[in-house]
């Protein structure tokens, strides 16, 4: 039995989903709070201008040299994954706006407006993420046209 193997043993590997994040971060370090949405039970009141907070799931703590070599590796895995897709992931101006981020820092960051791929790198045709119905051309019509009035 190697170490790996004798580690594994040991102890279950946490896995979680998260639809929520918040990040902490200083000059020696960085936690992310990963959390999802609580299910709220039908008929619980909750009082207006309040919503019911998520649920922590997982703290991971990190180095500033780990999260900047992490965002650049995700940068780089999802650009790749468009690529190969030929789509992009579309991220709505409201979800900017929550996460104040203006759309020029993020086009900035993209290197591109926000939903379309760059020239440099922009495959023949562009194929929607959800198929889309063929519109059918209407019956073309022999004979003389009316003439508008």
């Amino acid at each position: 039995m190697n170490l790996y193997e004798i580690d594994q043993e040991k102890k279950e590997i946490p896995d979680n989903f998260a639809d929520q994040f918040s990040v902490t971060m200083h000059p020696y370090g960085a936690a992310f709070a990963w959390m999802k949405t609580r299910v709220v039970p039908m008929g619980t009141v909750v009082p207006d201008g309040q919503s019911v907070p998520p649920e922590t799931v997982q703290i991971t703590r990190m180095t500033p040299v780990h999260v900047k070599m992490m965002v650049f590796t995700l940068f780089r895995l999802i650009r790749e994954q468009e690529k190969t897709q030929n789509c992009m992931v579309p991220i709505p101006e409201s979800t900017l706006k929550d996460m104040n981020i203006e759309p020029s820092e993020w086009a900035a960051f993209w290197g591109e407006a926000q939903n379309e791929i760059a020239p440099a790198e922009a495959p023949a045709e562009i194929v929607p993420i959800a198929p889309v119905a063929p519109v059918e051309a209407a019956p073309a019509v022999a004979g003389p046209q009316p003439q508008p009035a």
